[in-house]
């Protein structure tokens, strides 16, 4: 049974995608698309925040991460990262699929107003919304 498992440390070893090095690189990415995820214009500082908040590590140990300063990482960092990594793609999911939702809805009243058009009838236009209106201007 020892023989074994020292066959798979053996292997485990020399296949490279489990030194320190490069499992301090995959984490710095993983906090990377953290912090550099979404288009809005909030600070560098307050995304660190956020994913210190995300992961429970401090603001300093985030950026670390984020800079790639870290020569090995400890694993209690390292199932932290990951564990709000998960979480930040099912946010992102979710999100994804609201938006999708969004855009579906739009389509279909966009749809179902200009249905009328394609029958081949004129549509009546005043140029301006409904709201504005007034039958005693014409």
């Amino acid at each position: 049974m020892f023989k074994m498992t020292e066959i798979f440390s053996a292997t485990a070893e020399s296949c490279g995608q489990f030194t320190p090095e490069a499992v301090t690189e995959y984490c710095s990415g993983l906090v990377r698309e953290m912090v550099e995820s979404g288009h809005d214009a909030t600070p560098r500082k307050q995304k660190f925040h956020r994913a210190a908040r995300d992961t429970g590590l401090t603001d300093g140990q985030v950026k670390r991460l984020f800079y790639g300063e870290w020569s090995a990482i400890p694993a209690h960092v390292f199932l932290a990262v990951q564990s709000a990594y998960r979480h930040h793609l099912d946010r992102a999911r979710r999100r994804a699929e609201h938006q999708a939702a969004l855009y579906r809805d739009l389509s279909e009243r966009w749809d179902n107003e200009c249905a009328g058009s394609s029958t081949g009838k004129p549509q009546k236009s005043s140029g301006s919304p409904a709201s504005f209106y007034n039958p005693h201007s014409v």
